[in-house]
């Protein structure tokens, strides 16, 4: 087995400036499952492996900004 198994993208979508934003779970050898946000840019790719209470945090503050004036 990998070491990691994509289990599903839960969303894609383009960002500004070319980018392209895939959200994914992913199980991990030993039965651990994180978030993963995969950044695309050109041909470079930045992962972003979240826990639960991680992602929670991550979520609010995207909210916070995205929700002010």
């Amino acid at each position: 087995m990998a070491l990691y198994t994509v289990l599903g993208d839960l969303d894609s979508f383009d960002a500004p400036w070319g980018k392209k934003i895939v959200v994914q779970k992913v199980k991990y050898e030993g039965g651990l499952t994180m978030l993963r946000v995969r950044i695309k840019e050109g041909s470079r790719f930045t992962l972003l492996d979240l826990d639960a209470q991680s992602a929670r945090r991550l979520g609010q503050g995207l909210l916070a900004w995205a929700d002010a004036p």
